[in-house]
């Protein structure tokens, strides 16, 4: 259960990285857009912007097809594929959204010495859809969200219907051991009786000793006659 709940957790997250990085990309494009046009120090820019653009591809890759990624603490949380109803719905539109924005960038990314025309071109269009980017993620956050409370109340309601078969087959082979020690005491009491008839109603002095060669009560009727 918990496995599953810190694969939501790290899908969640995966959410804020990406809103993250948007922000990241719009601002490396304008800064580079500013910087190619006066030609001055670009390259950190355009380096801040093909790192973004890479991360933001390998977050919507992990959503597509799962993986790992650095949780809060740095430590590696799993993420599963998207298949919810809304959420997988919401993914898509973002991917959509993403097509449609990697069309101006990647010619950006593609030279050795940014053109300033497309410089422009890539900034102008991650400011124009910077809100629509961060809005998919933050749609997607909330459907990945209310799946993950559904599906904590599907486990908890597992758990409980599992404890309660635990619980009921406990209960069974209790009955049974009971029912079973009762048979057996029933069928050593019938032998008990037995034994005691056939002493009483033999003619033959019978005692039966324990290996100390001790008498126990176990005696037909006749031996005190017979001894005397």
């Amino acid at each position: 259960m918990w496995a599953i709940i810190a694969n939501d957790v790290a899908a969640i997250t995966l959410t804020g990285t990406q809103r993250l990085l948007t922000q990241r990309m719009t601002k490396a494009a304008l800064e580079l857009q500013v910087h190619v046009g006066a030609d001055v120090e670009w390259l950190p820019h355009a380096r801040e912007l093909a790192q973004a653009v890479r991360r933001y591809d390998e977050g919507l890759s992990l959503f597509e097809l799962g993986g790992q990624v650095s949780g809060p603490d740095g430590r590696p949380m799993s993420v599963e594929p998207v298949s919810g109803g809304r959420a997988r719905r919401l993914l898509l539109e973002a991917h959509a959204q993403w097509v449609r924005t990697r069309v101006q960038i990647d010619p950006v990314l593609g030279t050795a010495i940014p053109d300033v025309a497309l410089a422009a071109m890539a900034a102008n269009d991650l400011r124009a859809h910077n809100d629509a980017l961060l809005q998919r993620m933050t749609d997607l956050g909330e459907a990945l969200a209310v799946d993950a409370r559904e599906k904590t109340g599907w486990l908890r309601h597992l758990r409980v219907v599992a404890a309660s078969l635990v619980l009921l087959d406990l209960v069974f082979l209790l009955s049974t051991l009971f029912t079973r020690l009762r048979r057996e005491e029933g069928e050593t009491e019938a032998l008990r009786r037995d034994r005691r008839e056939v002493l009483a109603l033999t003619r033959e002095g019978m005692m039966r000793v324990d290996r100390n060669l001790n008498v126990d009560g176990l005696r037909s009727a006749s031996l005190a006659r017979l001894l005397g």
